[in-house]
């Protein structure tokens, strides 16, 4: 506040001295106008062994010293985008397409296609959400939205709709494999090593198998051996029974 109070003292003096120079009075000193200033200054603030510079000179040297210069954020610059938004403003939709008809460069024609690549493409899958999400009666419990979205159909949707395009599965798979996020490229290797032991697993089987497939068939042999001659023995047996009671 006292600062404040200096300020304004200092400047209503140097005002004071300017207008007695412009309406040409009786010259007054700058000692003069310098007392004036200490005075006052001391009347309304109990600082009393504060030295108030005596010349105005000074004074002004000091007023530029603590008063900052303005600073500006930035410098007001052009912008198309506004200035075809205040037009559109003025114009239907048809007028508008008519006149950009008449656009030659073919820049600006080709930074508006890829606009509408992100666009279309954003249309689409929104609209594949819809056809992938759960009702929410039958999802009570669901407490993430993203948990009721059949996110395989979604995946499932996307590869029909690139088959009609011509893109097929070994492009696609491509394209997959360029899928940069490591928490995608866990799930699938904990998915890979869980199948790798089960083959693994079959292929020891089969092995096994294979090994002890000899053995097997040798005894199953000599079973079939065993039984055939069993029955041959009591068919033998059987005739010289029905010989003996005829005699």
């Amino acid at each position: 506040m006292y600062d404040v109070a200096l300020q304004t003292t200092v400047w209503c003096v140097y005002m004071l001295r300017m207008m007695f120079v412009a309406l040409k009075l009786p010259s007054i000193s700058s000692k003069c106008f310098g007392e004036f200033a200490i005075r006052f200054t001391r009347m309304n603030t109990p600082i009393d062994d504060f030295s108030m510079p005596t010349d105005l000179d000074a004074v002004a040297d000091r007023l530029r010293e603590i008063t900052p210069e303005a600073q500006f954020r930035y410098e007001a610059t052009h912008s198309s985008k506004c200035f075809c938004s205040m037009k559109h403003d003025t114009l239907d939709t048809k007028s508008i397409t008519q006149r950009r008809s008449t656009i030659k460069s073919s820049d600006y024609w080709k930074h508006e296609a890829i606009h509408y690549k992100t666009i279309f493409a954003n249309v689409i899958f929104d609209g594949l959400l819809k056809q992938c999400t759960a009702d929410s009666a039958d999802n009570t419990n669901c407490t993430n939205s993203a948990n009721s979205i059949n996110w395989q159909r979604v995946t499932q949707l996307y590869k029909r709709r690139f088959a009609r395009q011509g893109l097929d599965a070994e492009d696609l798979e491509k394209h997959r494999r360029t899928i940069e996020t490591e928490e995608y490229w866990e799930h699938e290797e904990e998915c890979l090593k869980h199948f790798a032991r089960i083959d693994q697993e079959n292929h020891y089987a089969r092995l096994w198998r294979k090994l002890n497939l000899p053995e097997t068939e040798g005894q199953s042999h000599k079973d079939q051996q065993r039984s055939s001659r069993g029955i041959r023995r009591r068919r033998r047996g059987g005739k010289n029974s029905n010989t003996r009671r005829r005699c």
